[in-house]
């Protein structure tokens, strides 16, 4: 079986999501699963890209509130309001969802 590059996976993704713009919710649930589930390498891939850019962001929030909170009259609750957001949302990457781990509610 050939493996299947990013850019020939983008155009079928493409084309079926045009091919099926106008069509009913369900048409369009059929189209893409009649796509298949993409390889594990891309979700490998797309799993470091997303903890690594978070991972990033979180890096250089922590590093600019350390110097700017060394400043006189600095307000950081920007900053703290990124890095508690980027954080939570870091974290969530790594919990288990509720129906997953059998959770009623």
């Amino acid at each position: 079986m050939a493996r299947e590059s990013f850019a020939a996976r983008a155009e079928a993704v493409q084309r079926v999501a045009s091919a099926t713009s106008g069509s009913d919710p369900i048409v369009q649930k059929a189209a893409f699963e009649a796509l298949g589930r993409p390889t594990q390498g891309t979700t490998d891939w797309l799993w470091l890209m997303l903890v690594g850019g978070l991972v990033s962001v979180l890096i250089v929030a922590v590093v600019g509130l350390l110097v700017w909170a060394g400043r006189t009259g600095a307000q950081t609750d920007k900053l703290v309001t990124v890095i508690s957001a980027v954080l939570a949302g870091l974290l969530g990457l790594f919990v288990t969802s509720p129906p997953q781990s059998g959770a009623h509610g």
